[in-house]
């Protein structure tokens, strides 16, 4: 099977009558340590194409879309059009800044949508209000289901501000009101673990703006810390005061044993019903 892949290779710029948008699609949203999102409605061509190339997609890929986050965002494996593609409370329009905590970047369409420009057959929507990808919120505020209230989410300063649980803070060493300021820089990001070094003279909130998902746990030089579920769904975590590096891990191992446990408590369970009750990260 291996030699299958072996000599696989993109074609030439001038073979691939999708080369020019898979290029640009690729030059705006990998632009640091941490990439930002695209999205693709109704580009049929584009859908593997920029799985191939690593683009990262706001849609996930089926079936490893996590299903929490697909009632959350409106997410979906593919949107054939733009009619089709669901919205949510929580990111009600693309100018919500639920898109902003996404990353995503860029649009591409087949059909016109406003603030885009048509280039290469295709119409594009850059988004201009991408938060970065690392946050460092001074200000908690606790939300006690699940999820935020949507009408507050939508105004949060997200700068400042962080959405967290009310049953997750009571291990935490941060400030809820006054965090301490850090100095965040991303040093790798790889599909199982991003490594953030950070400086702060008190205990600090960072926030990943990463998909949260079962499997996922934070270290903070080498000693395992709080992984808390910031803004809906992101990675967030104290870190304590001095200078250190916040690592985010996954593990599949992890993954299937945290969901074995929760389903021990609920009875008998066979194969299949594990297997489905698997949700993983996007």
């Amino acid at each position: 099977m291996r030699k299958l892949y072996e000599d696989a290779t993109l074609p030439a710029g001038n073979v691939s009558a999708t080369a020019p948008i898979l290029n640009r699609v690729q030059g705006m949203v990998r632009t640091g340590i941490i990439p930002e999102r695209a999205e693709v409605l109704g580009v049929t061509e584009l859908v593997n194409a920029v799985g191939v190339r690593g683009v990262p997609m706001t849609a996930g890929y089926n079936p490893m879309l996590y299903s929490q986050y697909a009632s959350a965002f409106g997410a979906s494996s593919y949107v054939q059009r733009l009619s089709e593609r669901t919205f949510t409370e929580l990111a009600p329009r693309y100018d919500s800044p639920a898109f902003d905590l996404l990353g995503l970047r860029v649009i591409v369409s087949r059909e016109s949508l406003e603030g885009a420009v048509e280039a290469n057959g295709v119409h594009w929507k850059l988004r201009q209000s991408v938060l970065p990808r690392v946050l460092n919120p001074t200000i908690v505020r606790e939300h006690p289901g699940p999820l935020p209230p949507a009408d507050a989410f939508q105004s949060t300063d997200f700068r400042k501000e962080v959405w967290l649980s009310e049953s997750a803070l009571g291990a935490t060493a941060c400030a809820r009101h006054d965090g301490g300021v850090a100095q965040v820089k991303p040093l790798s990001y790889r599909a199982n673990s991003v490594e953030i070094a950070y400086r702060s003279e008190r205990p600090a909130w960072i926030v990943l703006n990463e998909i949260d998902a079962p499997g996922w746990w934070a270290e903070v030089d080498g000693q395992e810390v709080t992984l808390l579920r910031a803004n809906a769904l992101f990675r967030g975590a104290c870190v304590p005061a001095g200078t250190g590096h916040l690592t985010f891990h996954f593990s599949p191992r992890r993954m299937v044993e945290l969901r074995w446990a929760k389903r021990r408590n609920s009875g008998p369970i066979d194969a299949s019903s594990a297997a489905s009750a698997v949700g993983t990260a996007n």
